[in-house]
């Protein structure tokens, strides 16, 4: 006869499982999709320059597409509720494939400023709607306690897919032209609905109840998802904002007056590096951390990793020093994008996980439009000293990431107390 604590040491190795089958089910098509958006990202520059494009209007286009990301987010987030995370995974893998065909036609027609635009724009709610549905998909497939676990891997094939197409899209269109690269996104997409209608029926889980607005503003306004909010912000600002678009500038300036490669190799090295570091350690981090009061300590250790990981960016004048930076700050993220998800799934009930993962993507796209702006803007002062305001800027998220702690802490207690006051 099986004991009772062998009985639920089965039932614990049988869930881990479940949440693992559910990640793989879900993690290629979210791959594939980021892929594709990835590829076009290069290529749009580009063909805007050599079409005489005003520069205002290129930087509009490429705009747009985090525009709709803000825009759409918490709505996303309310329709992963009330639609089911399956249908809205496969409404946002269409507006991608839509999406294709407007770059398509905007390479291959003498109006790519207006396909390009439309494209653009149509992009952010498609991309929010395939993120926000996998994610949720995958936080209620894993439980309060597995749900970092599965919405770990779905995030870091995100982390993964979309560097991929952004570095191969370059050199793609130079070789088979920017017509064949748009059909190759289209094929990714088409190859992402195709996995989805495969393996993520598998995980499907049922729709939640429809419920109020005031009770979604309630639930994203509780204490521990603003302070997940604002750790997904410092993720989206540092690493995908600031760093993504000024180290090319920072390097650029260093290893031409030090007679190294070319600031751009050595770059995309750098790029690949902290993007690689990232995907692993949000892997390693989300199948390793168990408990809830281990995922807010490790939020709070990717936190503090931010500041100094910015200053060695910003202070290198070598490629030791900015890789050692760049390796930190991958780490750093991959640590706060794990733990965020896996201490969401013990902040909010299964049925409200899309209004929660639809707050983070806000959050997270909010970060993304003000991390270029700020590194950009502070460029001008010089590198040191931009990334050391950087720095500076990311110090009140250490204070987040502590509080954090605290709140999970005093949530375990306060869990564990109830649980013996009944005997349980």
């Amino acid at each position: 006869m099986v004991s009772s604590s062998a009985q639920a040491g089965l039932a614990e190795v049988a869930a881990r499982r479940h949440a693992s089958r559910a990640a793989l089910a879900i993690a290629p098509g979210v791959m594939l999709a980021g892929f594709a958006g990835g590829l076009a990202f290069p290529i749009l520059p580009d063909v805007g320059l050599r079409s005489g494009m005003p520069l205002a209007l290129i930087g509009s286009i490429l705009a747009a597409n985090r525009l709709g990301r803000i825009v759409s987010g918490p709505l996303v987030g309310a329709a992963a509720d009330r639609l089911g995370g399956r249908r809205l995974l496969f409404a946002g893998l269409a507006a991608q494939s839509a999406v294709m065909l407007l770059y398509l036609l905007g390479v291959t027609t003498h109006h790519p400023a207006l396909f390009f635009l439309l494209g653009r724009l149509l992009h952010g709610p498609g991309s929010v709607a395939v993120a926000v549905a996998a994610q949720s998909l995958a936080l209620r497939a894993g439980g309060e306690r597995h749900g970092g676990l599965s919405a770990g891997t779905v995030r870091a094939a995100t982390a993964i897919g979309l560097p991929a197409g952004v570095a191969l899209g370059g050199p793609l269109a130079a070789h088979f032209g920017e017509a064949m690269t748009f059909g190759l996104s289209a094929v990714a997409v088409a190859a992402a609905t195709a996995c989805a209608a495969f393996w993520v029926s598998k995980v499907a889980t049922a729709p939640a109840p429809r419920s109020s607005w005031r009770s979604m503003v309630t639930l994203i306004t509780d204490r521990r998802l603003l302070l997940l909010g604002a750790l997904n912000f410092a993720v989206s600002f540092s690493a995908l904002g600031v760093v993504l678009t000024t180290l090319i500038l920072v390097v650029g300036a260093r290893t031409a007056s030090a007679g190294q490669w070319s600031g751009k190799a050595t770059a995309s090295v750098l790029l690949g590096c902290m993007v690689v570091t990232l995907g692993l350690v949000t892997l390693a981090t989300s199948r390793g951390l168990n408990s809830r009061r281990a995922r807010a300590r490790a939020s709070a250790v990717g936190a503090a990793l931010l500041p100094p990981a910015m200053l060695a960016i910003g202070c290198s004048t070598q490629w030791p020093g900015l890789l050692a930076g760049v390796v930190v700050l991958g780490a750093a993220a991959g640590l706060l994008s794990a733990s965020v998800l896996a201490l969401l799934s013990g902040a909010v009930p299964p049925e409200r996980s899309g209004a929660a993962v639809g707050w983070l993507q806000l959050c997270g796209d909010v970060g993304g439009v003000l991390g270029p702006i700020a590194g950009s803007s502070l460029l001008v002062l010089g590198a040191g000293r931009a990334y050391l305001w950087c720095a500076v800027s990311m110090l009140p998220f250490v204070v987040a990431a502590l509080r954090l702690v605290r709140l999970e802490k005093m949530a375990v207690s306060a869990f564990s107390g109830g649980r013996a006051r009944t005997g349980r």
